[in-house]
């Protein structure tokens, strides 16, 4: 769906954003953590707690840059293309090179 290019790209930060302060507030739990209980076992359990952050962090990063391609980045290539061709006095028309580009 199309929008506003500054809009899109402020959410995509604001998503990209919450996704790292959770990644960085799982690590500071992992390292508070050693600090105050260096049991091997329970080491390895926190461990596995920040690893399933990692993971999830890579989800919604991947989810995310995905949408964008899905949904954002044909309509901005469009307008680019479009721009350009008013600039060249011509049309712009989608030819396979185009859908290809995308």
């Amino acid at each position: 769906m199309p929008g506003d290019p500054d809009e899109i790209a402020r959410r995509v930060a604001a998503v990209l954003e919450d996704a790292w302060q959770r990644l960085a507030a799982q690590q500071l739990a992992v390292l508070s953590q050693f600090a105050d209980d260096p049991r091997t076992q329970h080491i390895a359990a926190t461990l596995e707690e920040f690893k399933q952050a990692i993971r999830v962090f890579f989800q919604r990063v991947d989810q995310e840059a995905q949408q964008f391609v899905q949904r954002q980045l044909p309509h901005l290539y469009a307008a680019g293309a479009q721009f350009a061709a008013e600039a060249l006095n011509v049309t712009f028309t989608w030819t396979t090179l185009h859908r290809d580009a995308i």
